[in-house]
């Protein structure tokens, strides 16, 4: 609280002034002269004002100040200020995070939350100011909660700051003729009634106060930042959009907006409520308040201009009231009231700046300023990041410190994880994972894996595996922590990646590719005997440039082997469940080793591509069931045609019933769903154009020479009544298929008898058939066979599930047919699929075949 105290007489001023400590109301408070004019001190003998400063911002009654004075004085009149501004300033935020996920975290109005905009996508961390404070109390309390605690794995650093008042310099001179609502700029009149200083911001009637064109300033800008647009914008159609303003779009990101060139906060919070969360044209907009962005050398000069300009005006040492905050003057456009340009003006002091008023200000800031262990205003230097994660993560005793310091901690870890960089060459990046001692064996255990994953492509890799400084070749008996340093991967967690890159939204065949690009770095994986078992958003990095590089040049990095399993050849392994594990598996509930985790793990990485939904079993539902309506949006926006969202949905529901558990659904294996996912993202991107009809695939087939013997299928000649009803639809599905074949085709029993498989755990049946292809080119007749296996699977009696397989190399390629009631006749449709998925089949067969014969 701020206040002016005229008295009767100098004679009274003096006799406060002899003693410079007082209290009222138990308060301590600081007092010093005002000098009402800006005359030479001989001119002003009759100095009758004190402005009087509670020390802690407490509030001081006026008629506390009167009793308190009427001592020295008869006739006192007491005249309030308005109070001092303040804002919070928080640094080392995590750089991927914006103001909406801050306004839920600190419970703050985002139109009240300036973001520092940073033009470096590797930034290790980013800065933000809280405005709009209700009083200092509130600040204090905010920091004392918050300076110190961890967001997203970063510590921040929170620090009060006397915030800018964005002054109307017009109204100042009572000259502006908007209203307090139409004007952009701040409308606070002067209460001091002509005893404030000629430079006093506030306002004053028309006439009361001399124009004058002596202004300090600096240039800070803001900008907001519009997202949220599924197409490319330009300036000229976000002028369409949203109306006449200054728009820039970045040619690198041209599905976000910015409105530039705003001078002050009150108009940014105009636009940003016009917008922020509304639907136009179809599109939910996010706006996000920033600084507009200069250049580290720009803003130092800027500071430093300001702090030899404040000298000079110090040594005027002219007397003035002080100021209650530092104060942004406006510079409107049709201004001739001093600054004409297009920046704002920041006047860090006043003009008049006397000796008492100095005393009296650092007094109160070192009272009220909060302390800090490391001054982090305005820096974004590596050094005082470091410094700052160090306080609360250190690195284990015997880590070598001289080789390697911490730059942050890895999110969602706990300091079990941190970012590292080497001291002497700060580009050679790692990270160290560290383990309690208790936790030895899964220490242990993980290295195991990683040495044998020695230089697999797309798995973390060790540093200095064999170093016996890496804590890895002797069991450390007594010691605090274990730990082991590895490799950073370059590029985001694919969980950043979505929130920072895509904004949530992922293509479906780009979702595809990146789950193929994926299951093949999984199938070397498990080509060692490795079952990673633990596939998560956050452990899989990925390096994919949008506008530059194609997703199937996009390297991804498998993280985080801890849970992983190592299997010998015959011999089966308990799997390890975690309750810490972003998806659980149904096959966890099984005792027995199943190779089929890392294929469920690969499907839920998959859904939650499309929908952004952690999979979840909830409520006897499983996750695509609870997503249906989404997965249904992302299918009608992949492709048009009626026929082909029919298939395509058909597909990734049966891939998604085989990975999350549905009944007598056999799980994915890693070989098979490389198959699966082949054969959706040749229905959304036909890589075989060619390839359009049956007999085009036979001819393909039938010029693979020396093809790969496959592999005897064990027969059972059991047979059930429930299945024969689907039988006779397969029966008539082949005869129907052979009917316009023109005699190029043949089955070898064209029957349909189901047997069972030993290994079937599900009630399935299954019927193996070879159908041969005849081709005559004069006296040459090119023959070709393949077996097709038809499958019906039971589900509770009332559902039969149809389809057909092949197995190639190893491998099983299987297509849906449907699902359909034992109660209805559906042999008709059967025969319409089944020729429509023979087609797919053979096509997968022919895709997989090439690349082994050519």
């Amino acid at each position: 609280m701020h206040g002016i105290v005229m008295f009767r007489s100098e004679e009274s001023v003096n006799a406060v002034m002899s003693q410079r400590y007082h209290q009222i109301d138990g308060k301590e408070v600081f007092i010093h002269r005002s000098v009402p004019n800006q005359g030479a001190l001989k001119d002003n003998k009759a100095i009758q004002y004190l402005i009087v400063s509670s020390s802690n911002s407490q509030s001081l009654v006026e008629s506390d100040i009167n009793n308190h004075f009427s001592q020295y004085d008869e006739q006192v009149s007491c005249l309030s200020l308005p109070a001092k501004k303040y804002r919070i300033h928080i640094t080392n935020l995590p750089a991927n995070i914006d103001a909406e996920i801050l306004s839920q975290e600190f419970d703050w109005d985002i139109y009240d939350i300036v973001m520092n905009s940073s033009n470096n996508d590797r930034a290790l961390s980013t800065e933000c100011w809280l405005k709009n404070t209700n009083d200092e109390r509130e600040v204090d309390n905010f920091v004392q909660r918050r300076n110190g605690r961890s967001i997203r794995g970063s510590i921040i650093q929170c620090e009060k700051e006397e915030d800018e008042i964005e002054f109307c310099n017009k109204f100042q001179f009572g000259l502006c003729e908007k209203s307090s609502d139409e004007c952009h700029w701040e409308h606070i009149p002067c209460t001091a009634n002509g005893t404030c200083s000629s430079t006093c911001p506030y306002g004053h009637a028309c006439g009361m106060k001399t124009v004058h064109d002596f202004l300090n300033m600096t240039s800070t800008d803001y900008r907001i930042k519009i997202t949220g647009f599924r197409t490319e914008v330009t300036p000229q159609n976000l002028n369409q959009r949203l109306g006449s303003n200054n728009y820039y779009v970045d040619r690198h990101h041209d599905r976000i907006g910015y409105v530039v060139k705003i001078k002050t906060m009150k108009y940014a919070k105009q636009l940003m409520t016009k917008w922020h969360n509304k639907n136009i044209d179809g599109q939910l907009i996010k706006c996000q308040l920033e600084l507009n962005p200069i250049s580290f050398g720009h803003r130092h000069r800027s500071q430093s201009r300001a702090a030899s300009t404040d000298g000079e005006l110090k040594r005027k040492r002219c007397r003035s009231r002080p100021r209650d905050a530092c104060s942004v003057q406006s510079s409107q456009e049709t201004s001739d009231l001093g600054d004409n340009g297009n920046s704002l003006s920041i006047t860090f002091d006043n003009r008049e700046v006397d000796r008492d008023r100095r005393i009296c200000r650092k007094a109160f800031d070192d009272i009220t300023r909060t302390p800090s262990k490391t001054d982090l205003h305005h820096a974004s230097s590596s050094e005082s990041i470091s410094s700052l994660v160090e306080m609360k993560y250190q690195l284990p005793s015997d880590v070598p410190t001289d080789e390697w310091e911490i730059t942050r901690n890895a999110l969602h870890s706990d300091g079990k994880v941190l970012l590292i960089r080497s001291k002497a060459d700060r580009k050679r990046l790692a990270v160290i994972k560290i383990y309690s001692n208790q936790s030895s064996t899964d220490l242990y255990r993980e290295v195991t894996v990683m040495k044998d994953l020695k230089d697999v492509k797309g798995v973390t890799q060790l540093i200095e595996s064999e170093n016996t400084s890496n804590n890895l070749t002797r069991r450390c008996v007594g010691k605090a922590n274990l730990w082991i340093i590895m490799k950073r991967a370059p590029g985001y967690s694919l969980k950043e990646f979505m929130e920072r890159k895509c904004r949530g939204v992922l293509e479906l065949s780009a979702a595809i590719q990146v789950s193929l690009n994926l299951v093949r770095i999984l199938q070397e994986v498990h080509s060692r005997g490795i079952f990673h078992q633990n596939l998560s958003p956050e452990n899989i990095m990925i390096e994919w440039d949008l506008k530059s590089t194609s997703i199937n040049q996009a390297p991804l990095t498998v993280l985080n082997f801890s849970q992983a399993v190592i299997i010998s050849t015959g011999r089966d392994t308990a799997i390890v469940s975690s309750k810490q594990k972003w998806y659980q598996v149904p096959q966890t509930n099984v005792k027995r080793l199943s190779s089929t985790i890392d294929g469920s793990g690969v499907c839920a990485i998959l859904f939650w591509l499309l929908t952004q939904m952690d999979p979840r079993h909830e409520n006897h539902e499983l996750p695509h069931q609870k997503a249906r309506d989404k997965l249904n949006d992302m299918i009608k926006s992949a492709v048009n045609s009626t026929n082909l969202q029919q298939q395509l949905k058909m597909y990734l529901m049966d891939t998604f019933d085989c990975a999350f558990g549905y009944p007598n659904h056999h799980p994915w294996t890693i070989n098979d769903l490389e198959c699966r996912l082949e054969s959706i993202h040749q229905l959304l991107i036909p890589n075989v154009p060619q390839l359009t009809t049956i007999s085009a695939i036979f001819q393909e087939l039938a010029s693979i020479s020396n093809a790969s013997p496959i592999p005897p299928i064990t027969i059972n000649d059991t047979q059930r009544y429930a299945f024969e009803k689907a039988s006779k639809a397969f029966c008539q599905a082949k005869e129907y298929f052979l009917q316009d074949g023109q005699n190029q085709f043949e089955w070898s029993d064209g029957n349909c008898t189901w047997v069972y498989s030993p290994h079937s755990s599900i009630n399935e049946c299954r019927n193996d058939d070879v159908l041969t292809y005849h081709s005559f080119r004069g006296r040459t007749t090119i023959t070709y066979s393949v077996i097709i296996t038809c499958l019906a699977s039971s589900i509770e009696g009332v559902v039969m599930a149809l389809s057909i397989s092949s197995n190639i190399n190893g491998k099983t390629i299987r297509m849906p047919i449907g699902q359909y009631s034992t109660a209805q006749d559906y042999a008709t449709d059967v025969q319409e699929n089944f020729r429509t998925e023979l087609k797919n089949l053979l096509l997968a067969v022919y895709k997989e075949r090439k690349p082994i014969e050519h």
